[in-house]
């Protein structure tokens, strides 16, 4: 009798279909469950105290190396140049959050008197000022209805808006000038003198998109740098030193990246090596220094918090790795060296490719110092608060955040 025939085309699809499955399965199993395993520390040889002193100039800080928080009432010890560190910290327990706005809101920004508030109501449509006693005025009589983003202009006396249409108007608060802008721009960032915008101009032929500038309403529009079809690699940001509109991220390799700055006039900056992707950045407020976050293999794909020099020959010295599992825009300065980061309680390996998985994780904030390295865990708001967004006084005695959850506004004092 003969020998059934095989249908080999039936059976290569069935084992092929199996090793497809068992390496779906593989993939899951070492990005989402596998144990991380981590060295034990050494425990360390008793020392002696010694009275601390400044480093000669000329001794440069190896990598890694942890930089001591400076004495109370000392002028803190500057990072040797080009040097790259890492943070230390120390901790804090649970602060009570102040509420001062319980209706939904967006768009919260420190107003120009450095003390107040800004932000934009979602039930009522209208624009306030917010003082720390939890006092609100509106900021114009005119309504906004189904706002989808706001863009600040770094006096707070303008903005770009964006509905969800995807229309978008230029409005200036105190002339009550408001003008339609063009649908395919997109990414705004106002110039530090709050009379230009830098953003994307997202053409339908990717030959003619750019990163161009132009006034607030529309007119005197110029390109400044051709986009094509990166648009998802450049992040337009305008520095406060008026140097750079705009910054391009470069893979190099899985886990790193160089960062181009762009300026206004074909400038030939250094570039910044950052380690890992999806590259989110603020400035400080005179511009010498960007906070920025990326994920890559070597932080379990999470978000993590760095910083840098970035301005002129310094771009890319006294690199910080702050070892925080955090993104950038969760992050405010409150002067050139100081910043407030909200940073989640927990995070599961893989968050920098899905940050919704943050959305629902208490925030503890920590404050960082750029000059020296050194972080401190200041608050953990008692309540448990997933924050979307936070701002600091220059007094840096209030901070204000909005809950994700509901989009209430908060205080908590410094």
């Amino acid at each position: 009798m003969a020998l059934p025939k095989i249908n080999w085309k039936k059976f290569g699809l069935i084992l092929g279909f199996i090793l497809v499955v068992l390496f779906l399965a593989f993939i899951i199993y070492y990005f989402f469950f596998r144990p991380l395993i981590t060295p034990s520390a050494p425990t360390p040889a008793p020392v002696t105290p010694v009275t601390p002193t400044l480093p000669p100039t000329t001794i440069i800080t190896p990598p890694g190396a942890v930089v001591t928080p400076p004495v109370p009432g000392a002028a803190p010890t500057p990072i040797p140049p080009g040097s790259q560190i890492s943070a230390t910290a120390t901790a804090i327990g649970f602060t009570a959050a102040s509420a001062l706005i319980s209706n939904p809101t967006q768009g919260l920004a420190i107003a120009s008197n450095g003390r107040d508030a800004v932000y934009y109501e979602k039930t009522s449509g209208k624009f306030f000022r917010l003082d720390s006693s939890g006092q609100t005025t509106a900021l114009t009589d005119k309504t906004f209805y189904n706002l989808n983003k706001i863009n600040w202009a770094p006096n707070t006396s303008r903005a770009i808006l964006e509905y969800q249409d995807g229309s978008k108007v230029f409005y200036d608060f105190d002339t009550k000038e408001q003008v339609a802008i063009p649908r395919q721009w997109k990414d705004f960032s106002f110039s530090p003198d709050s009379t230009k915008i830098a953003f994307k101009e997202m053409n339908f032929d990717p030959d003619n998109r750019w990163v161009s500038i132009a006034n607030p309403n529309g007119s005197g529009l110029q390109a400044v740098e051709h986009l094509g079809t990166q648009d998802s690699d450049v992040l337009v940001t305008w520095s406060p030193s008026n140097q750079v509109v705009a910054l391009f991220r470069q893979s190099v390799n899985a886990n790193q990246a160089l960062v181009y700055f762009i300026g206004l006039h074909e400038e030939n900056f250094k570039s910044l090596k950052a380690e890992g992707r999806d590259l989110r950045a603020i400035w400080s407020p005179d511009g010498s220094y960007l906070l920025y976050s990326v994920y890559s293999f070597n932080s379990n794909y999470n978000p993590s918090i760095w910083s840098a020099r970035a301005l002129g020959d310094t771009i890319g010295e006294d690199k910080i790795n702050f070892k925080l599992a955090t993104w950038a825009d969760k992050c405010a300065f409150a002067d050139n060296t100081t910043v407030y980061c909200a940073v989640p309680k927990t995070m599961d390996n893989g968050t920098g490719y899905f940050p919704d998985l943050a959305n629902n994780t208490p925030d503890i904030i920590y404050k960082l110092n750029l000059a020296t390295g050194a972080k401190a865990r200041v608050a953990e708001p008692l309540g448990g608060y997933t924050i979307s967004s936070l701002t600091v006084s220059k007094d840096q005695k209030s901070l204000y955040f909005t809950d994700k959850a509901t989009g209430s506004i908060y205080k908590i004092d410094l």
